[in-house]
């Protein structure tokens, strides 16, 4: 069997989540990571790692609508995984499956909408207008009102299952993968003197960064 895990956006950090459940799910089946491209290049974390991605660049409306016949063939698995109920990502799943009968799982593993809500009244009414993002506040609002319409759903946290129901999958990382054993230790002193950076090293639930990416007293911090 082979399973489509779509991502809204190839070259954000979002592809994290869609290379985590990838990553889950290759043990026992074909998987590939899939969805639409909107920066340059896919996410530097992803790159050269153990998941398949096949990606096709898209941009905003209208120009969106002409990628959507080479992004619904991408998704061509026997089961579809959309990583997140954004438009890109659930939206394309869902079109997906009219058009060839499928199961559909959503993983939710952020409110999307509670992103799009920052920034006050003004700026969320500034997001609401911007019709010619595929992701925009709009046509996120619209999709999170099918989540309904999935097969199947699985959410990352208890706030996330009272909210859209399902099964609590966490956000989890391979401890193996982020050991600093595994790395070596002269490449952050020179990163470090060149940044001026403390060079140390922070884990955090999505990616490892440099000291210079945190307070210098982070860690006195999480100790008190």
């Amino acid at each position: 069997m082979k399973i489509s895990v779509v991502a809204f956006d190839l070259s954000d950090n979002a592809t994290g989540r869609a290379d985590l459940l990838a990553r889950l799910l290759a043990a026992r089946w074909d998987v590939e990571v899939v969805g639409p491209r909107f920066g340059p290049s896919l996410w530097k974390p992803a790159e050269g790692g153990p998941v398949k991605h096949r990606t096709v660049r898209a941009g905003k409306y209208p120009g969106f609508l002409r990628r959507l016949p080479a992004l619904l063939s991408l998704v061509d698995g026997d089961l579809i995984v959309a990583s997140k109920p954004r438009p890109t990502s659930y939206g394309l799943g869902l079109l997906a499956r009219s058009r060839r009968r499928r199961p559909l799982l959503l993983d939710i593993d952020d409110w999307e909408l509670g992103f799009l809500y920052r920034s006050g009244v003004w700026g969320r009414v500034g997001r609401a207008l911007d019709l010619a993002d595929p992701n925009g506040l709009a046509w996120t609002w619209v999709t999170e009102r099918l989540v309904g319409r999935a097969d199947a759903l699985t959410v990352a946290s208890r706030f996330l299952a009272e909210r859209f129901g399902g099964v609590l999958l966490p956000h989890v990382r391979d401890t193996d993968a982020w050991d600093p054993a595994r790395y070596d230790p002269r490449a952050w002193t020179i990163w470090s003197r060149r940044s001026g950076s403390s060079g140390r090293v922070w884990s955090w639930p999505s990616s490892a960064r440099m000291g210079s990416a945190v307070p210098r007293d982070a860690g006195r911090r999480c100790r008190t």
